[in-house]
C-alpha cells in the first residue's frame, strides 16, 4: 500500500505543479498521465526489486519513445521478482 500511496501522492503533486505552470488543469493531468504511463516499466522494476532496475530505467528513458523499447522494458521489468525486496502492489491488495 505504501508504494501505491507514494505513487498517487507523487502523481498529484506533479499534476498540480504542471497545472499551475500551464494555467490549465486538464493539461496538467494529461501530461502527468502520459509521463506516468511512459515511466511505468521503471516504476514496476523498482517496486518489484528487480536487480537490473537501473538498466531498465535507462532503456525506458532513452528508447521508450519507440514503443518497441517501451514494450521491451515492460517485459524485462516483469521478468523477475525478488520475494525479499518486493513491495505490495495494488494487485496484491486486490487478491486479499
Amino acid at each position: 500500500m505504501k508504494t501505491l500511496l507514494n505513487f498517487l501522492i507523487g502523481f498529484l503533486a506533479i499534476a498540480i505543479l504542471i497545472s499551475i505552470l500551464s494555467g490549465d488543469i486538464a493539461t496538467g493531468f494529461s501530461v502527468t498521465f502520459i509521463i506516468g504511463i511512459y515511466m511505468l516499466p521503471s516504476w514496476l522494476a523498482s517496486s518489484r526489486g528487480h536487480p537490473n532496475q537501473g538498466s531498465i530505467s535507462t532503456l525506458n528513458l532513452f528508447l521508450g519513445w519507440t514503443f518497441i523499447g517501451w514494450v521491451a522494458a515492460l517485459i524485462w521489468a516483469n521478468s523477475y521478482i525478488d520475494k525479499d525486496k518486493k513491495q505490495k502492489t495494488a494487485i496484491d491488495y486486490l487478491k486479499e
